[in-house]
């Protein structure tokens, strides 16, 4: 079935692999030269075990970012359990180290070996769907496969493992990240993440973005104060 698919492609005149590459690096490139400074609350919901309506722990925070490579965070407010607290403030640690590294994470030819899955359709976009080959062992870099918008060539969603693991603790874990556009910027606006984790069993993180303010607007924002805030220290790091 999945050679039908290619062959009906190659067939309707779509381009081939690495024209697709090449034009998928391209638009990343274009869309991190395109982002402006910004600031996006973003929710986290945490799931120790089952996933359902009621997280074990909701953290809400604000995270701003100024060209090119500097993004500050802070926790504006969380209730639940401690441990998922804990997972969110390491996620953002973790986006830290990856200060002005955004290239270490690209899809591109330096990072992976690529090979052309087939098409599908994703809310409603035609996409060519890449499978993904990490060229060396790193936390940020995934094994899975990756939906190229067949118009734009902009990477909507990646899904996959990382091929090394982010912890010793984490047995395996899942990522899907959700890509969007944002006032005229491309950016990464979702995450799911599913996870087993040695001694705690099955951790599930939802990350989504509710609300930007950009430019003018976010300065705008920062005037006024805020209620129920707790300040981590401030950190530096880019997605």
């Amino acid at each position: 079935m999945l050679a039908v698919a290619i062959s009906a492609a190659a067939q309707a005149g779509s381009p081939d692999l690495a024209t697709i590459v090449d034009r998928m690096t391209q638009a990343q490139l274009e869309a991190h030269n395109s982002i402006r400074p910004y600031e996006v609350t973003r929710e986290y919901k945490f799931f120790q075990g089952v996933e359902d309506d009621s997280p074990d722990s909701h953290v809400v925070a604000d995270v701003t970012y100024f060209p090119p490579d500097s993004k500050q965070f802070s926790i504006v407010n969380a209730t639940g359990g401690g441990r998922g607290q804990h997972v969110v403030k390491k996620v953002l640690e973790q986006e830290t180290q990856m200060s002005g590294q955004w290239r270490q994470s690209a899809l591109t030819d330096e990072n992976y070996k690529f090979s052309l899955m087939g098409e599908g359709t994703l809310n409603g976009r035609r996409c060519f769907i890449l499978g993904l080959e990490p060229r060396r062992d790193a936390k940020e870099l995934l094994k899975g496969k990756a939906w190229v918008d067949a118009a734009d060539f902009r990477v909507r969603q990646v899904q996959g493992e990382p091929s090394k693991s982010p912890s010793f603790w984490i047995k395996k874990l899942n990522l899907t990240l959700v890509f969007s556009e944002v006032q005229g910027m491309w950016l990464q606006t979702a995450v799911h993440a599913d996870a087993e984790v040695r001694m705690f069993g099955r951790n599930v993180l939802n990350e989504r973005d509710l609300n930007y303010r950009v430019g003018t607007a976010m300065a705008a924002a920062k005037k006024a104060p805020r209620r129920n805030t707790s300040e981590t220290n401030i950190a530096t790091f880019i997605r």
